[in-house]
């Protein structure tokens, strides 16, 4: 069982055990829920933990988990394809009445993340930009930097922005390297998006020994949806290369994991790379040949996924194993 499926279920019996209580621990305890079934990718549940906890907190008269619980509701309205602008607004409005800096910071980061989803780059990086100014004065925020620094180098890579994304790729991935070892997932993040910039400078063996310590850290993390935001970057630096059938090979099985996985390519940061080199490869290649790429990668198992974009390292320009 992976870290994620533990820490739900114990979480969830600290709830049955004090099931009637109306306190701000049991707010925190279901808000805690929400966060963890949306990394597991229940959004589903995610987001009914959220509107029981906005309900608590109103029959309470507590505002103070209200923002986080906005933001985490964002990412499930997002991943369902709808607009998760005006809950992220919203949210960071209430932090700001709040002066809760860090549930702002989180809500801007999300909102940051959401418009690199829609193509919007250089606002994107201005959201996250200044999600990083308000981190500057919360201590022990590291793990939560090295997320947001690696979502800035992301906005940066897709905005052409090259110096920009290896200065906050390398920070991020800094930042990971020298936290605790459950940081696993966000070591991952940190590793492909540094990957993903490093190997726009055509520095193939860089950002190869990146994207495979990326996907080493999320496999150990236990993080069900982090397999698949490594296979964009996989894709994405395949692009990059030249290799541009094996790049849609890998997007379309980065799109499937996603999906088995309760995820959506609509989702943060990965959802704004996967729209952008899927454009790439659908402008490279004559419609067929795209959509047959396309196809063989998302009829791959995760397993099979992984092998194939490992195997673009050592060999690239090879079509799948038959």
């Amino acid at each position: 069982m992976g870290r994620y499926e533990d820490a739900l279920r114990w979480l969830g019996l600290a709830l049955e055990a004090g099931e009637a209580a109306q306190t701000e621990d049991r707010l925190a305890a279901m808000l805690g829920m929400a966060g963890l079934n949306e990394m597991a990718g229940n959004f589903t549940a995610a987001s009914q933990w959220c509107e029981d906890v906005r309900r608590l907190a109103d029959a309470m008269g507590s505002e103070a988990v209200v923002p986080m619980a906005l933001t985490y509701q964002a990412v499930s309205v997002l991943v369902a394809g709808g607009d998760a602008a005006p809950l992220l607004v919203d949210a960071i409005e209430r932090a700001d009445r709040l002066c809760d800096r860090l549930a702002a910071a989180e809500a801007l980061w999300q909102l940051g993340d959401t418009l690199l989803a829609r193509g919007e780059y250089g606002a994107a990086g201005r959201r996250i930009d200044r999600a990083l100014a308000l981190l500057n004065r919360q201590p022990d925020e590291g793990a939560r930097r090295a997320r947001y620094l690696a979502s800035r180098c992301i906005a940066a890579h897709l905005e052409g922005e090259g110096p920009h994304a290896l200065v906050t790729g390398e920070e991020a991935v800094m930042l990971a390297r020298g936290g605790k070892a459950y940081w696993g997932s966000v070591m991952g993040t940190a590793c492909a998006a540094h990957g993903l910039a490093i190997a726009a400078t055509g520095d193939t063996d860089g950002a190869s020994a990146l994207l495979v310590e990326a996907l080493q850290c999320v496999r150990r993390s236990g993080h069900p949806l982090a397999d698949a935001d490594c296979l964009v970057a996989f894709g994405a630096a395949a692009l990059l290369r030249g290799d541009t059938e094996r790049a849609g090979r890998i997007l379309g099985a980065a799109r499937a994991v996603m999906i088995a996985n309760g995820g959506s390519w609509r989702n943060a940061s990965t959802g704004g790379l996967y729209v952008h080199y899927v454009r790439k490869v659908r402008e490279a290649l004559p419609a067929n040949v795209a959509k047959r790429s396309r196809d063989e990668g998302r009829a791959m198992s995760r397993d099979e996924a992984i092998a194939y974009a490992l195997s673009s390292i050592s060999s690239p320009g090879r079509g799948p194993a038959q």
